[in-house]
This record gives structure tokens, C-alpha cells and sequence, in this order.
């Protein structure tokens, strides 16, 4: 209760200890310098601040809420896998979506692997941002036959190359049109 007016000090006094270490970043030690307190008694006020709600410390894990995104995902569609990733300040969805799966695809796939691609922007945006690797085993082979007529970078071919090359691996068009 704040009734009395040493009641009120005492919170005010708390508050400037609390400051002085939170926000301005003073040491205990220099905190009892500068108040005449010794570095015990600055260590009991803080903790009383923390006691008396003055002082919330929170930590948050910014990867729990992707993460059990994540978990629930896969239970809901019976996924092997999924990555959730949130934009950092500045950018879209467009520019993280392709890093994180590219990031996911070789976080899943080995370098031995045979990989299937599609076509369309969001797989080749994809494949542009997966890291160069040495996987001389990998092969990528089109899943589909279909050509872009506007945007020779987007068609099955040119992905399934594009991401062999990004793999250090072989890959194999398939060239018949889809039907």
C-alpha cells in the first residue's frame, strides 16, 4: 500500500535503483557508490522491486511459437516436416519464404538424393536461394513436362538445372510437354 508518504519513498527509491540497473545499465556496485547503499542492500531493493511487480522480467523464445506452429502443421496434415519463419522488420513474405525452403530442402534431403522438381515462381525463387553445395550424387529430375511461354527461368528444364547446378549434382529434363 502507498498510504504514507515513506511508503511512497521506499517506491520511488526502488524505482530509481531498478532504473539505474535496467535501464541504465549500472552495475550493483556503482549503484551503492552513487545512492550511499551498500551493494547488498542494492541487491535486496532490487529483488524487492521484482517482488512488488515494480520490476517484470520476461524472456521470450521467439522460436516456441514458430515451433509449435510448426508441430501443429504436420499433426493437421500428416507431414513429414514444415518450417514456419516470420519476416524479419522490413520484409515479406516473399522474400523469406523462399529462403526457408530452401533451407528446409537441404536440411532434409542428403547428398545422394533424387529430387523431383515442379515449375512456377515459388519454385524457381526457391531453388535460386538454396546454398551452393558438393553433392555430386544428387540428381534432379523434372516432375512435370511444361514449358514457360513467358518466363524461360520459371519452366520445369530450366529449374531442374538451375537447382543441380546450386547442388553440385546431375539432373535430367524430361522433355515432353505436360497433357
Amino acid at each position: 500500500m502507498m498510504t504514507t508518504s515513506d511508503a511512497r519513498k521506499r517506491v520511488q527509491l526502488l524505482l530509481r535503483i531498478a532504473r539505474m540497473y535496467y535501464q541504465d545499465h549500472m552495475l550493483q556496485s556503482q549503484i551503492a557508490t552513487a545512492t550511499g547503499y551498500s551493494r547488498p542492500s542494492v541487491s535486496r531493493m532490487l529483488k524487492e522491486a521484482q517482488e512488488r511487480g515494480l520490476v517484470k522480467i520476461s524472456i521470450e523464445n521467439p522460436l516456441e511459437r514458430l515451433e509449435e506452429l510448426e508441430s501443429r502443421l504436420i499433426r493437421q496434415f500428416n507431414l513429414r516436416c514444415a518450417r514456419v519463419s516470420e519476416p524479419p522488420q522490413g520484409c515479406t513474405g516473399y522474400d523469406i519464404v523462399p529462403r526457408s525452403a530452401a533451407s528446409l530442402l537441404v536440411e532434409q534431403t542428403r547428398p545422394d538424393s533424387l529430387i523431383t522438381v515442379s515449375n512456377g515462381n515459388a519454385v524457381a525463387y526457391t531453388v535460386r536461394e538454396v546454398p551452393m553445395q558438393n553433392w555430386g550424387k544428387s540428381k534432379v529430375v523434372q516432375m512435370i513436362g511444361s514449358l514457360s511461354p513467358t518466363n524461360p527461368m520459371t519452366d520445369s528444364p530450366e529449374i531442374c538445372r538451375m537447382l543441380a547446378q546450386r547442388l553440385g549434382g546431375r539432373y535430367s529434363p524430361q522433355p515432353v510437354p505436360m497433357i
